[in-house]
């Protein structure tokens, strides 16, 4: 298959072409500004060049929930351009579990969104242009983990402070829950979704609740030495996800433990310390 990914310099983009690359698909790595982390073995494209490229496929994996304002404007805009130039056979698109805002109960697909915040009604902007293309599929990933990631966010906070400390600070009492995905099962999951025909939108989760507590306790055991400093008050909400469809829909599973996960995660990353 002739496959794109737009975004393909991106934690989750560049893993999405290795993997694509090893099932011996032609991968079209388009970029907006930056190509250094793209692989070897994709044909390297600026995105401007997806309407000229005849793709089976566009896999489209773009900003970051820490983007400005301006910068989900600017990613509306250029997704207005793809969709409107349509250089491809299916469209699937990242979007995020953030649109669904705070909930007390497990999210499904279907559950209502609820106040999301500005990254959230970004994604469900971009979601309603993807909308209007012929085949599409919609992804809505949670919290996404593994080798490459950016390291603004809670996993790589701590195990970096836990390396150069011997110690990290959870704040409260741990009991916030999460959900995991590790990027390969990510993957996974995109390939599933990319061979399939219906034009849907799915929850990419684990399914499995995780504490903050049991996230540190992990990390705890891997970085021998290393002590849990509880502190403060945590105001974040929790979130549990329904993967029921997603299951039944693609017949996936994830496959990494959270455990295995964080142990390659640290043992692999290479951290300045």
């Amino acid at each position: 298959m002739r496959i794109g990914i737009l975004g393909a310099n991106g934690f989750l983009g560049s893993n999405l072409c290795k993997k694509y690359l090893s099932d011996g698909n032609e991968v079209f790595a388009f970029y907006h500004h930056n190509r250094d982390l793209i692989p070897g073995g994709c044909k390297v494209l600026p995105y401007q060049k997806i309407s000229d490229s005849a793709l089976d496929c566009l896999i489209i994996s773009i900003g970051g929930y820490d983007g400005s304002h301006d910068n989900f404007l600017d990613q509306y805009q250029l997704l207005y351009n793809v969709v409107k130039n349509e250089g491809f056979k299916k469209i699937v698109f990242f979007s995020s579990t953030e649109v669904y805002g705070a909930h007390t109960m497990p999210i499904q697909v279907n559950t209502c969104f609820n106040a999301p915040k500005t990254y959230g009604l970004a994604k469900l902007a971009q979601e309603f242009l993807i909308k209007s293309c012929a085949r599409f599929s919609i992804i809505r990933p949670t919290y996404i983990y593994g080798s490459g990631m950016k390291r603004n966010s809670l996993i790589p906070i701590w195990v970096e402070q836990a390396l150069k400390h011997k110690e990290f600070s959870v704040y409260g009492d741990g009991q916030r829950l999460q959900d995991y995905l590790h990027i390969d099962d990510l993957c996974d999951l995109c390939k599933e979704v990319s061979n399939g025909d219906m034009n849907d939108i799915i929850i990419a989760a684990s399914g499995i609740c995780t504490s903050n507590q049991q996230v540190a306790e992990h990390i705890e055991n891997i970085i021998v030495g290393t002590r849990i400093k509880y502190i403060g008050t945590d105001f974040s909400p929790s979130f549990q996800f329904d993967i029921s469809k997603t299951i039944d829909s693609y017949n996936w599973m994830p496959k990494t433990t959270l455990a295995l996960g964080l142990k390659n995660y640290i043992h692999h990353e290479n951290f300045s310390i």
